[in-house]
């Protein structure tokens, strides 16, 4: 059989190739996951002082919202731009914030 050069086979990853791909999105879920643990105790507490429980319900959908709305967005640019730039652009952004 001859090597046809338009045939392209899967590439093989390591496992450390597959963690450093990973870790964006886990540590993404775990700020997330942080936040709205935070939020969840706070929240009610905030509310009653501020005596806006009739506007509790907000403080959960909004993040919620923006989360949904953030995904798909990210998806999207991540289509078009490719997912490593998607994924490495908020890095690039806080260094370059911090310098």
């Amino acid at each position: 059989m001859v090597n046809d050069p338009l045939q392209t086979t899967a590439p093989v990853l390591t496992r450390k190739q597959i963690f450093l791909a990973m870790s964006p999105a886990f540590l993404g879920y775990l700020v997330y996951s942080y936040f709205m643990t935070t939020l969840n105790n706070a929240a009610p507490k905030m509310a009653a002082d501020l005596n806006g429980m009739s506007l509790y319900s907000w403080s959960v959908s909004i993040p919620s919202l923006g989360l949904a709305v953030g995904t798909l967005l990210a998806g999207k640019l991540s289509d078009i731009y490719g997912r490593r730039a998607i994924m490495l652009g908020p890095l690039s952004c806080s260094s370059w914030a911090r310098s």
